[in-house]
């Protein structure tokens, strides 16, 4: 659709040099804050569980190409992530508001134990930062 290219356009940088010195094959960034803020503009004439579904598909698909695997519960809480950008919040706080604002979706239920494995995952691929049960959403992710 329309809106899914030009959000891939504005969230999608092809760097062709490094340091001013050409790259031996292009590398493609992903500016994560600004795709993740854009993309319910994607899906907004769905219904409100769908829409969610739908995002959650479209980023499990994005990052896919990055060599990025996301299951649902991931992709969902990376997606509940869209609003901290690079304010820290705890673990604790950030699980309530998932709750909260996705607990209507009857396919995916997270409990706190997987939530917080789940956090660990998203940082070792390196979506976010997490130190001392505080969460950072990360700026960009690269393909080489």
């Amino acid at each position: 659709t329309q809106a899914l290219s030009v959000l891939l356009t504005e969230s999608l940088t092809v760097h062709k040099m490094l340091n001013n010195r050409p790259l031996p094959s292009p590398a493609t960034e992903l500016k994560i804050g600004k795709f993740l803020k854009g993309i319910h503009l994607v899906f907004n004439d769905k219904a409100k569980q769908e829409k969610i579904l739908s995002i959650i598909t479209m980023i499990q698909i994005v990052f896919g190409e990055f060599d990025i695997e996301l299951s649902q519960e991931e992709a969902l809480v990376f997606y509940s992530l869209k609003d901290q950008g690079r304010f820290r919040v705890k673990d604790d706080k950030l699980y309530s508001q998932l709750c909260d604002e996705y607990g209507y979706i009857k396919d995916i239920q997270i409990d706190k134990s997987e939530f917080k494995d789940i956090l660990k995952e998203l940082k070792n691929v390196g979506l976010i930062d997490l130190r001392r049960g505080t969460v950072t959403l990360g700026e960009r992710v690269m393909l080489h």
